[in-house]
């Protein structure tokens, strides 16, 4: 059996076992390794979601104290909170702010967002290689029906291209970012949203315990180096970045550590289930949530495409 690489640096990866993640020694990212494309497992993942979770009650005393304790974790992570509002200004400014510049969002889902640059004015497209996702937004949003395609060959260029949860899903980035990217200008952006990351400090959680390290359907939990690296290796430069550690994911992450493992399927705290913690339990659990730091965070980022990616200057934390 041939050895598995490492889709973001092309190392081969010290262990070929099947379902699990295994740490990439050049990258330092996470790899999940399957024996079904990407497609497929997500595609299980999400079909099977769908069902159950819709089958489950939700729980207003859960939201309640749900939302009690995120006021206090707001309050605890202050300046987190504040850098990365500051950053998602900037990517709203850019992204809104000139309505004379052409948005491309890549893998639009149900294109609430795409949705609102249109209604603001933005001459913005969006592309999905899912026929189905493409007629669903047709049909939701007829008036911006020759805005949206599932044809990933673009022909006419762009000056930002926007994703969001989307490279952790693919099972061969390099070879995505490769073929949206040409139609990018030079001096263009590239913004990645809801990206996992390692958090490459302290931590209280391990990898089985973080909901980010989500099998199936993560592929990759990428490191900062091996992000940077891989889009450099596309001529892309690093311009502005900030991560935060979300307090729903903390509290996930909280149920797989106490033994829930279901969540994991359910992803939803605020549902009700005989395979999920009883209102006393869950108080604790959104309690002690505020005090620990996961494994990966998710974070934004801004690369800017240009000929020489070493002269672009970095800032971010």
């Amino acid at each position: 059996m041939q050895q598995p690489m490492c889709p973001v640096c092309g190392d081969v990866l010290s262990s070929s076992q099947r379902y699990v993640y295994t740490a990439c020694t050049g990258c330092g990212s996470w790899i999940f390794i399957s024996d079904r494309s990407a497609e497929e497992d997500n595609r299980s993942f999400y079909n099977a979601w769908s069902e159950q979770s819709s089958q489950l009650p939700y729980s207003y005393l859960k939201k309640k104290i749900f939302r009690f304790y995120s006021k206090r974790d707001k309050k605890t992570h202050v300046q987190m909170n504040r850098e990365f509002d500051r950053l998602q200004r900037q990517i709203q400014d850019r992204l809104a702010g000139d309505k004379t510049i052409r948005v491309m969002e890549v893998g639009f889902g149900q294109g609430r967002h795409l949705a609102g640059l249109l209604q603001k004015g933005c001459d913005a497209y969006g592309v999905d290689i899912s026929e189905e996702v493409v007629k669903a937004f047709q049909r939701k949003y007829p008036e911006y029906t020759d805005r949206v395609t599932a044809d990933t060959t673009l022909h006419q260029k762009i000056d930002i291209l926007y994703c969001s949860a989307l490279l952790e899903h693919l099972d061969d980035p390099i070879r995505f970012i490769d073929s949206v990217t040409g139609c990018l200008k030079e001096g263009g952006f590239l913004i990645i949203h809801a990206l996992p990351v390692l958090n490459e400090d302290t931590c209280d959680m391990s990898e089985e315990e973080d909901i980010c390290f989500w099998k199936p359907c993560h592929r990759v939990i990428y490191s900062l180096e091996g992000l940077k690296w891989m889009l450099k290796e596309q001529n892309f430069a690093l311009t502005d970045w900030q991560t935060i550690d979300p307090y729903n994911n903390r509290v996930l992450s909280m149920h797989l550590r106490e033994g829930y493992s279901e969540i994991a399927n359910i992803r939803h705290s605020c549902l009700r289930s005989d395979k999920l913690p009883s209102l006393y339990v869950y108080t604790n659990i959104c309690r002690e949530a505020i005090t620990i730091r996961s494994r990966a965070f998710m974070g934004s980022f801004l690369f800017q495409k240009t000929r020489n990616p070493g002269t672009v200057t970095e800032t971010g934390i």
